[in-house]
């Protein structure tokens, strides 16, 4: 089945989806975890499209868990085919790696704290990865979210810190803006205002920006109907109100959050571990909500969630399964059979579903034609084996 991304027109919800080939399958640890300052709700593979250019994370090297894993950056620039390791050099990345698309073929690399390391370097790209700028840092170490770091049409930035603090800067690393970084609030003072006490706030997943321009905080709750989604507005926060329906049964986590042109895109799970439910929630520029159907996990766990323009999402779960939604009203629609050790999804130029698999030191893309997956490129990354010791 061939899948291609695109706007679809808004819908009625349709009938619960179930992943079944997800039941029974267990998740890796690193998987599905209660969000908490500093602790990993889902890894950090992730893709994204920024304008006109695509860039995915990566974690490459030995073994799950391992040392000797990095953390790598492929970025594939606007009107191309074909991907490229853009990864800065300079500064260990076994610790983990967040970027953010900051403008047309810019982008923002940041990483995490690890080993001696206990804040994060930021580099920074205007030519789609081609030379960086050492910048920063960050004055503090950056969360171990895939949505850690995000920027606006307009340079500002927002990051959110392994303490729990979420950082805004009204400038680009590149204008001297190290200095610039103040605190917007923390896991604390949101938990203990009215919004975070209606969703019984226990932990922040990511940080975004509005259409509108105006920073939106995402985090889990542990009551159930809510959607940790907080939006900054003039005197406080106010939490903002998606129905979820069949899915707010039980706590919740926003696992992923972005905003392309009009329409900022959430996916939240929710649910025990046994019966995980998945859910998509759109809002326009007005600020008005709409919801997916709710896709049943069972048991599955959740390797990667991207978030791409227009609404699309692309999840990748155990058991060599995805499932991605094409826009805005958009139903799930399951993929299966995906090509060994598939990290996460992307989306190639036209708009149909890619595959993005990682193996030791080997990256490799993967397009569905003729009924299955065909291999369309792989890059052979140096991993700096014994660096980390």
């Amino acid at each position: 089945m061939m899948v291609r991304i695109r706007r679809a027109a808004a819908g009625g919800l349709v009938p619960l989806l179930m992943l079944a080939a997800g039941c029974g399958s267990a998740a890796p640890a690193q998987a599905g975890r209660t969000a908490a300052a500093g602790q990993r709700t889902l890894p950090l593979d992730t893709s994204a499209v920024g304008q006109g250019e695509s860039y995915s994370v990566l974690e490459m090297g030995g073994s799950a868990a391992s040392e000797e894993n990095f953390w790598q950056l492929f970025v594939r620039p606007a009107g191309t085919s074909r991907w490229r390791l853009a990864t800065p050099l300079g500064v260990a990345d076994n610790g983990g790696l967040v970027a953010a698309a900051t403008g047309a073929g810019s982008l923002l690399a940041g990483f995490r704290p690890s080993q001696d390391l206990t804040f994060s370097p930021l580099a920074a790209t205007a030519d789609n990865g081609t030379s960086w700028s050492a910048d920063g840092p960050l004055p503090a170490g950056l969360a171990d979210e895939p949505g850690a770091l995000t920027a606006d049409a307009a340079g500002h930035l927002l990051a959110l810190t392994t303490a729990g603090a979420v950082l805004l800067n009204n400038g680009l690393p590149s204008d001297g803006a190290q200095s610039k970084w103040a605190t917007l609030t923390t896991e604390r003072e949101l938990a203990a205002s009215a919004a975070g006490r209606a969703c019984g706030l226990t932990g922040l997943t990511a940080v975004a920006f509005r259409a509108d321009g105006s920073p939106l905080v995402a985090g889990s709750c542990s009551r159930a109907g809510e959607a940790g989604l907080f939006s900054h507005v003039a005197g406080g926060w106010r939490l903002a109100d998606p129905q979820l329906g069949a899915a707010g049964l039980g706590a919740s986590a926003v696992l992923a959050v972005a905003t392309g042109g009009s329409i900022t895109t959430a996916l939240i799970r929710s649910g025990p571990a046994a019966v995980g439910r998945l859910v998509v929630a759109w809002q326009t520029a007005a600020g008005q909500w709409s919801t997916s159907a709710t896709l049943i996990m069972k048991s599955a766990g959740i390797l990667s969630a991207s978030a791409w323009p227009g609404g699309a999402i692309g999840v990748v779960f155990t058991g060599a399964r995805a499932a991605v939604i094409t826009g805005q009203g958009g139903q799930w629609e399951p993929l299966s059979g995906m090509p060994a050790n598939t990290a996460t999804l992307a989306l190639e130029p036209g708009g149909q579903v890619e595959a993005l698999a990682a193996s030791g030191g080997t990256f490799s893309a993967w397009t569905f034609a003729s009924g299955s997956w065909q291999l369309a490129q792989t890059i052979r990354v140096p991993i700096p084996y014994g660096s980390s010791s």
